[in-house]
């Protein structure tokens, strides 16, 4: 009740049923404010109420979701990834690769200038490899130049530019390795003696360390980073070690190649526990280019029965899947501990997100929103690695599929800024490994029909014909779930996976240097006659091969 004096106003709260200076009874309550503001402030109230429900419930499951991962013995923090990443039982790998690469001597690019015959001679080989593409493509045959692709231009193992005589090649980065069989320049050979003979404690080393079991790499400082820089070194360990057996094999001399070999494979297999997808990456690239140098070394020099054998054993034990889901589950730790820290998706070098983006998505609780969206996309992933490996490919592209069809889902894609990212790159990491799985398996292959051919003095009709002295059964081709394929040649064999499109090819091969994709004229393999494919594809067209053309 308001009462007036002198101009002076005081309001005046009667209790319920308190009598009115008039006798009569009223309330003496009244709402100060509008009703329409009073709607508003009570659905601001409600509207809080239910946010804040919201927000302790998304709290609530990404806390669920991370003690479900910690019920399955699997780390959440990087003090756990510690305690789960296992100690080697006997002497550290890791620690004989570091100090290989210690050793190693950096070498300075070596010049390759092209003699003119040479050049004149890969001129015309590329003409008429792309008359024959411009043909096999329904082009006429004076459009050739069209046609003309740099991996054309191969002299002696050297990829040249068509516009120079003037090349490098440089030591210790895989620029060695060439298709397999095919001769080496002069000056590469020169420049792979050099390094062998500057590099030879490191290779010593990594011969004398090649026995040992598995390593363990320190994380220095709880930090599963320090892996971009100093994979670089462990990586030239092995590229160094690939060029001395192909040094070797050159020279004729088998027992080196063959030990240099198994020791480049004790190079990878000194990440096989790491938990990093880098890690696991690197591993498989260095893997990839020894199962190109065993094929290598076969083609110029003879093998023995033991060292094919030695060979064959150093292969029969590694494997991908358990490092590709050591590897997902490592790096999920990171990004748990980024949620943590949302300051990190700030940095531009990693996630390119302004401070405003991040605040903003803090304050409206997207942030816990989207940890869960990746906790459950991470699961989802690493539960991949359970099916059978040619239905990986499929269930990974559903992922991708589904996860980029959100993306046109406003709402949806502002909610989870960070977790949608990262769907396509791990699917392509278990593409990546299937090739070299792939690569790995006719690898062994390969070996075992060598095997056969010594035992039997023949080649196999089948790869069933290994079963089951060298395999219990034919290894599945992961891109189609069947046998790898196999078929003789006039002279030799080839043994190969239908690759990434699932389309077999009778054995097209991946350059590589390049990456062309080329059939090729396996008993003219060493003057690099080529016949390209119908259907080019600088990434995927092709099979992935192993063959001899003895």
């Amino acid at each position: 009740m308001r009462i007036c004096e002198r101009n002076i106003c005081t309001i005046k709260i009667m209790s319920e049923g308190q009598e009115h200076h008039d006798g009569s009874q009223k309330s003496g309550r009244r709402w100060p404010l509008p009703k329409w503001l009073t709607m508003l402030l009570l659905v601001f109230v409600i509207l809080l109420a239910g946010f804040t429900a919201w927000h302790i419930g998304i709290r609530g499951a990404v806390s669920a979701e991370l003690q479900a991962i910690r019920d399955r013995g699997e780390p959440t923090t990087m003090q756990e990834v510690e305690d789960w990443y296992p100690q080697p039982n006997g002497p550290n790998l890791a620690v004989a690769v570091t100090d290989a690469a210690d050793l190693l001597v950096e070498l300075p690019d070596v010049p390759l200038e092209i003699p003119s015959d040479m050049l004149a001679e890969a001129e015309q080989r590329a003409k008429q490899v792309a008359i024959a593409r411009a043909v096999e493509m329904g082009d006429s045959p004076e459009d050739y130049e069209n046609w003309v692709e740099r991996g054309d231009f191969a002299i002696a193992g050297v990829w040249i530019d068509e516009d120079t005589t003037l090349n490098t090649f440089r030591p210790g980065t895989g620029e060695a390795v060439v298709k397999p069989g095919v001769p080496i320049h002069p000056l590469v050979l020169r420049a792979l003696e050099q390094a062998v003979t500057l590099n030879e404690p490191a290779i010593t080393k990594m011969h004398a360390a090649s026995g040992y079991e598995t390593g363990r790499h320190d994380l220095q400082g709880n930090n599963i980073w320090w892996l971009n820089t100093d994979l670089n070194r462990l990586r030239t360990v092995s590229y160094v070690l690939q060029e001395d057996a192909m040094w070797a094999a050159h020279r004729g001399n088998s027992q080196r190649a063959t030990d240099s070999l198994i020791a480049s494979l004790a190079t990878g297999r000194s990440l096989e526990n790491e938990p990093s997808l880098i890690a696991h990456l690197v591993r498989i690239a260095c893997d990839a280019i020894v199962f190109t140098s065993i094929q290598d070394t076969m083609l110029r020099t003879e093998l023995s029965e033991p060292q094919l054998d030695a060979l064959a054993e150093a292969l029969a034990p590694i494997e991908y899947d358990t490092g590709m889901r050591r590897g997902m589950i490592g790096d999920r730790v990171i990004g748990i501990q980024d949620y943590q820290n949302p300051s990190v998706f700030s940095d531009r070098s990693r996630y390119g997100d302004s401070k405003f983006q991040v605040m903003a998505h803090r304050a409206a609780g997207t942030l816990h929103f989207d940890h869960l969206q990746y906790l459950e996309l991470m699961r989802r992933m690493i539960d991949t690695i359970e099916l059978p490996r040619h239905e990986r490919v499929a269930a990974m592209e559903a992922a991708v599929d589904e996860t980029l069809a959100k993306e046109n889902n406003f709402l949806y894609d502002w909610s989870t800024p960070f977790s949608l990212r990262i769907t396509p790159s791990l699917g392509r990491y278990i593409e990546i490994t299937h090739s070299v799985q792939a690569s790995l398996d006719i690898t062994r292959l390969g070996l075992a029909i060598e095997l056969y051919r010594i035992e039997q003095n023949k080649l196999p009709d089948s790869l069933e014909d290994l079963t089951p002295t060298y395999f219990k059964t034919v290894p599945l081709d992961p891109f189609s779930g069947k046998p790898y394929r196999f078929r003789k040649l006039e002279p030799g064999y080839v043994v190969y996976s239908v690759g990434e499109e699932g389309v077999d090819e009778g054995g097209a091969m991946r350059d590589p240097q390049t990456g062309c994709v080329h059939n090729v004229t396996y008993a003219d393999f060493y003057t690099a006659k080529q016949i390209y494919n119908n259907d080019y594809d600088e990434e995927d067209d092709c099979d992935i091969t192993f063959f001899n053309d003895k």
